[in-house]
């Protein structure tokens, strides 16, 4: 029969004094605690601090204005478009296109074998029928063209136009032209020059004019 072996009790004094050592230990861990926290683990890398997420800014619309809506006019005037003028011939400015003459003249009357313009339905008159001549301020003498010069070719060109109430060369156009090469330089030449309008009744008024201009090298 086997008898159970029970190890004999430890005195008293050696259990106090073992349980104040382990209460010691004790005490001794918690007050070290806050120390030791404090000491970097180098096997623990420092602490990840999350980032918070940034909301991502997206542009204002662009507020479009409103367009200004066009206001269309109840009524649009037409263009008024003068008839066609009868071919007369009233006037020349020959001293200042054609340099043979010395002063600036113009014919009066010079259409008598044309028919006349009627001045209330076209609003232009002839010299004849003026109180006072259209008289020429500013005159500009042809270009004579280069190959035609150089050819010596000598030429003429009728360019009909109308002096209006301001003394402005209007509407100018070729009536008549021996050769094609002086018809520019000869509109230029007309459309550069400046009148003194003619008048009827104290009026300015329109004057229709059919101008001859010569080309001589």
């Amino acid at each position: 029969m086997r008898t159970m072996y029970t190890p004999a009790p430890l005195p008293l004094s050696v259990r106090l004094k073992a349980f104040g050592i382990g209460l010691t230990g004790v005490v001794a861990t918690f007050a070290l605690l806050p120390i030791l926290m404090e000491i970097p683990n180098p096997f623990i890398g420092p602490p990840v601090v999350p980032v918070k997420p940034v909301a991502e800014q997206l542009p204002e619309f662009i507020k479009h204005e409103e367009p200004i809506p066009i206001v269309e006019p109840d009524e649009i005037d037409k263009p008024v478009f003068e008839d066609k003028l009868p071919d007369v011939t009233i006037g020349m400015m020959e001293s200042l296109l054609n340099p043979r003459d010395n002063g600036v003249k113009i014919a009066v009357d010079a259409g008598n074998s044309f028919v006349k313009a009627d001045e209330e339905a076209f609003g232009v008159f002839l010299t004849s029928q003026l109180d006072k001549q259209p008289r020429v301020i500013v005159a500009t003498k042809p270009l004579y063209p280069y190959s035609m010069q150089q050819s010596k070719t000598v030429g003429l060109v009728t360019v009909e136009f109308i002096i209006d109430e301001t003394g402005r060369v209007i509407r100018p156009r070729i009536v008549k032209s021996s050769h094609r090469e002086f018809e520019q330089a000869a509109l230029e030449a007309v459309t550069k020059s400046k009148w003194q309008p003619g008048q009827k009744n104290g009026a300015n008024v329109r004057t229709l004019v059919h101008q001859p201009i010569h080309f001589n090298p």
